[in-house]
């Protein structure tokens, strides 16, 4: 019995008969997590997790980013409830103090923002688990592994490190497991040999509504009584400019969290669009306490819960900027899946026990 995958769609060869199973990770594992777990697409999962990861760490050394370990329990998330918010923060209840709650992190990036206040350290991240609350779904996972970096300098500067890091992760790989990557499509190598020769283009959200409004309005919705680009959005710019490696850049300033700094009606952020959509988020943040403070107001959130991260901002105020890269979908680019459940090799649903 031959094991492979095309199109994230599984396929067993047996006795010369082909059944063409669409189940995603997630249900397989639950079904027979022993078969699973013994096959060639989770070999090839953790032999492409290894590489992915050993390589970041060296290009973190290699590029002068300190490496730290952080906690992943916080008090002051970085995606709150208001406006501005991209995701549910997943709260913690204590047993043994009752009144004593706190969020499993969705992004050490306050964490990174405050060691960077130590004048040696210009460059600083880690690999860690994220926590999300939403419902996992083809696009979304309630765990995932965050590759974040937080810099002593501006969005431009950030961007740069994020295009320079893909290329050699890509290179590296492309190299390195040409069969593992062939083996989700027999066009893997080809296709990320030609991005990584594509030049950098740089979208603005007002420029992509334009293009949106005119060739593909289901792309577009409302959210806070701003235009948004959707999943379906993202995927069409993704296919206009299929020759170029694209970043969306510069979002409306109040549908991006409070700590993004504001550049007008809109926000110092950009999101790369590769694989499923947005892979890639970065903003450069708030620099002085009054604008953080009038930030966080008119997002609606609560300045008793960012206390810390206020008087960081008044004692110590510092340009920085930062990115987050989730590995799984990382992957999903790397890959050509489609389907992030298929990238996560021991799955885990929200508030539903998996075992093992």
């Amino acid at each position: 019995m031959i094991f492979s995958w095309t199109k994230n769609k599984e396929i067993w060869y047996n006795n010369n008969h082909i059944m063409h199973k669409t189940k995603n990770r997630f249900i397989k594992y639950q079904d027979n997590f022993l078969f699973l777990i013994k096959s060639d697409a989770t070999y090839n999962l953790i032999k492409l997790n290894s590489e992915i990861i050993a390589f970041t760490f060296e290009w973190m050394k290699r590029n002068h980013v300190e490496i730290v370990s952080l906690p992943v329990s916080t008090q002051s998330i970085s995606s709150p409830m208001g406006l501005g918010s991209d995701s549910l923060p997943y709260k913690v209840f204590s047993s043994l103090k009752p009144n004593y709650s706190f969020y499993l992190a969705d992004s050490m990036q306050f964490y990174l923002e405050l060691l960077l206040r130590n004048k040696g350290i210009e460059r600083i991240g880690y690999i860690s688990p994220s926590f999300r609350g939403e419902k996992v779904d083809h696009r979304h996972l309630h765990q995932f592994y965050h590759f974040e970096i937080e810099i002593k300098g501006n969005q431009n500067q950030a961007k740069e490190l994020v295009i320079s890091y893909l290329k050699k992760l890509i290179t590296r790989l492309v190299n390195k497991m040409p069969g593992i990557l062939n083996s989700y499509n027999v066009e893997n190598v080809f296709r990320l040999k030609k991005w990584i020769e594509k030049e950098v283009y740089n979208l603005d959200f007002v420029d992509a509504v334009s293009i949106l409004e005119k060739e593909h309005n289901i792309g577009l919705e409302t959210k806070n009584g701003f235009i948004n680009i959707n999943s379906k959005g993202e995927k069409y710019l993704i296919q206009k400019f299929s020759d170029k490696i694209l970043w969306l850049n510069n979002f409306p300033w109040i549908n991006t969290p409070f700590y993004q700094k504001r550049f007008g009606e809109y926000s110092l952020t950009s999101d790369l669009l590769i694989g499923i959509g947005e892979t890639v988020g970065l903003g450069e943040r708030c620099f002085y306490y009054d604008e953080t403070v009038a930030s966080i107001n008119n997002h609606q959130n609560k300045q008793n819960e960012y206390k810390w991260y206020l008087q960081m901002k008044k004692e110590e105020p510092l340009q920085t900027s930062g990115f987050g890269i989730g590995i799984e979908r990382l992957i999903l680019f790397i890959t050509g899946l489609e389907d992030i459940r298929d990238a996560q090799i021991i799955p885990r649903l929200t508030d539903m026990e998996v075992l093992p």
